[in-house]
This record gives structure tokens, sequence and C-alpha cells, in this order.
């Protein structure tokens, strides 16, 4: 569930039951205008998870009947894309978005036997990366507490700044940002 910064849009999640199995379907409510379903296929269970300040990107997950699962957002015409990550086919679960909707931040199965490990999807690339790849590409600052601290230990990113350009999230034993 989320509420965009002025309170005007809101996105729900609600199960009904057809013909015996539990659908969860999300839900778009426009002060103004109404209720809108979020696009989600037939054998799709689609949950929401927040939307941007602005209200133009909505974040969420979708499972299948098959036993998919998939990191999705969907645009201000309630349109699904799902988030694929640059390396691998692996699942990108999103957790956090930023106020223009242009950075979504969450967690990936990092396709190395491992624990999850913190990524970011930039619209305007269209795929996501580890934070720690992104991170080292740009040789930006890792802050940290004090300790034994490795960008490996990069697990999950849960908050992103209204900017877009401060991360904050968990791995190892401590909080990073």
């Amino acid at each position: 569930t989320g509420l965009s910064g002025d309170g005007s849009v809101a996105v729900i999640e609600a199960e009904y039951d057809d013909n015996g199995q539990v659908i969860t379907r999300s839900f778009k409510w426009i002060k103004g205008q109404g209720v809108t379903e979020l696009s989600c296929k037939k054998d799709q269970q689609c949950f929401v998870y927040g939307i941007s300040a602005d209200a133009t990107t909505v974040i969420g997950e979708v499972n299948d009947n098959q036993g998919g699962k998939y990191g999705v957002w969907w645009d201000v015409n309630g349109y699904q894309h799902v988030i694929s990550p640059y390396y691998s086919d692996n699942v990108c679960i999103p957790t956090a978005v930023s106020n223009n909707g242009a950075i979504i931040v969450g967690s990936i199965n990092n396709g190395r036997g491992g624990d999850d490990e913190a990524y970011i999807f930039e619209k305007r690339l269209g795929h996501a990366m580890s934070v720690r790849d992104w991170l080292m590409d740009k040789e930006y600052e890792l802050n940290a507490p004090v300790g034994d601290f490795h960008y490996e230990s990069l697990e999950s990113a849960t908050g992103i700044s209204a900017d877009g350009t401060v991360i904050v999230g968990n791995g190892g034993n401590s909080g990073w940002m």
C-alpha cells in the first residue's frame, strides 16, 4: 500500500474469491476520479509496496500460477513493467522509490549462491544492477558504521531519498547508507 506525496493518489491491494481460488489484485485510487485496477494478467497475483511522491510510479511484486515471481513497477497509466536485472534472470523485489519515480531500490538474489543483494534500478537504463556494482562503477563513497564492513554486505536496499541520491539498507550485522 502507499500514498502519493500530496495524498491525492493511493495504491492498495485486495483479495477476493474466484470460484474457490483467492486472487490478489492491486488498485489505484485517484482523488476525484475513483478506483482503477493496475494491469495484472489473469494468472497473476499482484501486490503493491509503494508509490512515488509524484504518483508516476507504483512498485510491487507479481506471482504467477507457475511459481514465477517478478519485481514490477506500474507507470502512470497503470501498465506493468518487469524490473529486469542487468546480469541475470534473478528476481528483483522493490522496496522503495524516489519522489519522481526515476529510481527504484530493493533486493535481488545475487546468483552467487549467497544472500540477497541490494539493487538499484534506474528507468533511464532499463535494468537493475547491484548497488555494490553501481557504487564501484561510479566510484561513490559508502558510509557505514565503523567495523568490518564490505561491499558484499549490501544485502538489501530499504529506502531512498526524495531526489534519489542517498540509499539506505541492511547487510551483515549493520545498516548502511
